[in-house]
C-alpha cells in the first residue's frame, strides 16, 4: 500500500510541476504577445511622425517603403517549450496521448526549420503546450 501512494504521489506531484511549466509558458507568450503588440503602436506612431517631417513632394508610397523595418522573429519561447516537451517522462501516459505529442513536437520543429512567420510560431507553441495538456495518464 505504501508504495503505491508513494508512487500516486509522484505522480500527483509530476502532474502539478507540469502543469506549473504550462502557466509559466502560456504567461511568457502572452507577455511576448503584449510587447509584439506595444511595438506596433510604437511603430505606427513613428512612422507617422516621420511621414510629416518628410518633403511633401516626395512620392507617398517610396516614404512608406523606405521606413518600414523588418520585424523580428522570436522562436526562443517555441524552442523552449519543444524541450520541456521533449523531456517528459513518456513511461506515464497512454500511447495515443504521446502520439499527439510527438506529431505537435514534429509540426514545431519543422515551424522553426523552415522559418516560419511569428503567428505560425505562436500557433505551433500553443499547439504544443495543448498537447502538454492533453497529456492523458495511464
Amino acid at each position: 500500500m505504501k508504495k503505491s501512494k508513494k508512487g500516486n504521489s509522484r505522480k500527483f506531484n509530476f502532474t502539478f510541476l507540469l502543469a506549473g511549466i504550462v502557466i509559466i509558458l502560456i504567461a511568457i507568450l502572452a507577455i511576448l504577445l503584449g510587447f509584439n503588440h506595444l511595438n506596433k503602436s510604437n511603430d505606427t506612431n513613428h512612422d507617422r511622425i516621420v511621414e510629416q517631417s518628410k518633403n511633401k513632394n516626395k512620392n507617398q508610397d517610396e516614404v512608406s517603403k523606405s521606413d518600414k523595418k523588418p520585424k523580428l522573429i522570436d522562436n526562443t519561447t517555441l524552442q523552449k517549450t519543444i524541450d520541456s516537451a521533449a523531456s517528459i517522462d513518456r513511461d506515464h501516459y497512454t500511447d495515443d496521448s504521446l502520439e499527439v505529442l510527438d506529431q505537435a513536437i514534429a509540426n514545431a520543429q519543422a515551424v522553426i526549420q523552415n522559418g516560419g512567420n511569428q503567428q505560425e510560431i505562436n500557433d505551433a507553441n500553443m499547439a504544443l503546450i495543448n498537447s502538454i495538456i492533453s497529456l492523458e495518464n495511464k
